[in-house]
Parts: C-alpha cells; sequence; structure tokens
C-alpha cells in the first residue's frame, strides 16, 4: 500500500511537520550539553529553512520538505533511543575522560556518524518504497 505524497491535507502535512520539529527539539534537549541548549530554536529554524531552500532549489512542492524534516528528526530520535540517548552520553563520557583530540573519542564520532547515517538511509528507503511522490520532481 503506497501512500500518495501529494493528497494528504495540507493541515496534516503542518501537523507532521511541527511535530517532527518539537521531536527534534526534544532529542536535542536530552543529548545537548547544558550551555548548547540555548541553540536549539536556531538550529530547528535552520533545518526547517534549509529543507525549504533544498525543496525550491530542486523545484519540489513543500510536501518533500515537511518530510525531509520528519525523515530528520526521526532519524536522531531513534539514534538517540536508550536511557538519556546513552550514545551521546558516551560520546560526552569519553570526550570529557580523553579530551576533544583524542583518537577514542574520533572513533566513537565515527560510529555515532555510521549509525546516524545507516538510520537514515533505511528511513528513505522505506519512505521511497511506500510513499509515492517523496522523490520525484514536480512539474
Amino acid at each position: 500500500m503506497l501512500l500518495n505524497l501529494q493528497t494528504v491535507p495540507t493541515w496534516a502535512v503542518v501537523l507532521a511537520e511541527i511535530l517532527a520539529l518539537a521531536l527534534l527539539g526534544i532529542t536535542l534537549w536530552f543529548i545537548g550539553k547544558p550551555e548548547s541548549r540555548r541553540l536549539i530554536p536556531v538550529v530547528l529554524a535552520v533545518i526547517a529553512l534549509l529543507a525549504l531552500v533544498q525543496t525550491r532549489i530542486q523545484e519540489r512542492s513543500g510536501r518533500v520538505a515537511a518530510w525531509l524534516i520528519v525523515v530528520v528528526s526521526l532519524t536522531f530520535a531513534l539514534s538517540a533511543l536508550g536511557r538519556r540517548g546513552k550514545l551521546y552520553a558516551e560520546y560526552s563520557r569519553i570526550e570529557a575522560k580523553y579530551g576533544k583530540k583524542s583518537k577514542q573519542l574520533n572513533s566513537y564520532a565515527m560510529k555515532v556518524a555510521a549509525r546516524i547515517v545507516i538510520i537514515g538511509i533505511v528511513l528513505l528507503v522505506l519512505s521511497a518504497i511506500f510513499i509515492k511522490g517523496a522523490y520525484t520532481q514536480g512539474t
């Protein structure tokens, strides 16, 4: 069963985008350091703006921008699953123990990045399979 992105009501698209940004904000709040938390609204605004710019450049609809924000939000939320974002808490622990330029921290950062990329790819592939119009050019 395919979901046609163009038939989804506008209010549902807007609601999904708002919920996705809220989910991303909550995820960033839990995984971010206290001194970085004040930047969360700026990060959310930049992500929303970049998604809209990307859709305009590629001449796609705003619905695709909303879907990309949902995918990004789900990617970070799924990568932070666990007790208080264990993956990111471990990163902070290694950074405190070995320093910002350590070999251990770089190794762990690559593991974190790989996990995020894999989750993102899986979500994008699933959406390409199940959501008609999610990645097609606008006319």
